[in-house]
């Protein structure tokens, strides 16, 4: 993994050590604008209002940024990420779609606000973190009293192909396995409501958003579940083993019918008044 000092070492995921930094950039991209309205109707009933302060944490390039702006009437949204070069790339498409949207580089165990949005959003962060206790504490001091956290993220127990695709299990395990060496947890969505209980949040609501391949597409489906997962097995073993697997699951995709489903994760919990 390339060493670089705006990277954290409580996070599994940093931009700069993909292979192909730029396609991993297009990938977060389009995984962020796959399902806006279903993402949004989500947002909402979770408590998220148009005339609200919302804080984008981990927002990445900036598109669900852009999505929550959209939404807002009298309200606001902030958006910030560890990785530089996303926070530019956000700020860069602010700029030329001529939106207000503040962006800035944050780490999200360390957040620089106190009592200052009424909601948060943190979209597949916790997946990566080797702390998310602190994550959990650094968004609760972020919020005010009375304010919501609404996080969005992965299980890969609720990942799968349909006829099964050996390879693509296998790769699914071996990408988890792998991420959790380095402190992240590809199961992170069953443990979010005990996070948030654990961090003192009240009123807490639990969702599963499904997405499947009859909604986006099969190809898109493998894209964006799945064929990153070669870069955090190969960070790991140094060989490129996962390039046979995923030809198997992309043979398999041509020779037959393959229904993919994946069981997003959606948690909420509100900030008690003092």
């Amino acid at each position: 993994m390339r060493e670089d000092s705006n990277v954290s070492p409580n996070s599994t995921y940093h931009l700069s050590s993909f292979s192909d930094s730029d396609g991993e950039l297009s990938r977060l991209k389009k995984q962020a604008a796959l399902l806006p309205k279903l993402e949004l109707e989500f947002l909402v009933r979770h408590g998220m209002a148009q005339d609200m302060k919302v804080l984008d944490a981990a927002c990445g390039p900036g598109v669900v940024s852009f999505m929550i702006d959209d939404f807002l009437t009298t309200g606001s949204v902030v958006g910030v990420d560890l990785d530089p070069e996303l926070i530019k790339d956000a700020q860069s498409a602010a700029a030329k779609r001529g939106k207000e949207v503040e962006f800035h580089q944050a780490n999200a165990l360390e957040l620089p606000f106190e009592n200052e949005f009424d909601f948060i959003y943190c979209r597949f962060l916790f997946q990566h973190l080797a702390e998310p206790e602190k994550a959990m504490r650094s968004l609760f001091n972020a919020l005010k009293p009375g304010g919501i956290l609404c996080i969005t993220d992965v299980d890969d127990e609720w990942l799968f192909l349909h006829p099964e695709v050996p390879a693509f299990d296998q790769l699914r395990k071996l990408a988890g396995a792998h991420q959790a060496l380095q402190g992240g947890n590809r199961y992170i969505g069953r443990a979010l409501r005990h996070l948030l209980k654990g961090a003192g949040y009240s009123q807490i609501k639990n969702d599963i958003i499904p997405v499947n391949s009859d909604m986006i597409g099969i190809d898109t489906f493998i894209q964006i579940t799945t064929r990153f997962k070669k870069e955090i097995v190969r960070r790991e073993t140094g060989t490129s083993h996962p390039d046979y697997l995923l030809k198997e699951i992309d043979e398999a995709i041509a020779a037959q019918d393959i229904f993919g489903m994946i069981g997003v994760f959606s948690v909420s919990g509100q900030k008690p008044f003092p």
